[in-house]
């Protein structure tokens, strides 16, 4: 369990599973995978070569475990 009360998520979830499942939590409306796509395109960048697709989604986990109460996500 996640210090926020959640249950760990499974370690070999997937990128745009993890997406899916907090893009409607932080305001992101239903049709949010072109936006992912985007966003992958952005952070793949060759300049970016510090940042990996790995590096999104620890952000998306870090998003899981320290996520704002219910209250504040609507």
């Amino acid at each position: 369990m996640l210090s926020n009360g959640s249950p760990v998520r499974d370690r070999n979830e997937t990128l745009p599973q993890s997406w899916l499942k907090h893009s409607a939590g932080i305001g992101i409306a239903e049709q949010s995978m072109p936006l992912l796509s985007r966003l992958i395109a952005c952070w793949s960048e060759p300049h970016r070569h510090y940042q990996t697709l790995r590096h999104l989604q620890e952000c998306l986990q870090l998003l899981e475990e320290w996520g704002a109460p219910a209250s504040a996500a609507s």
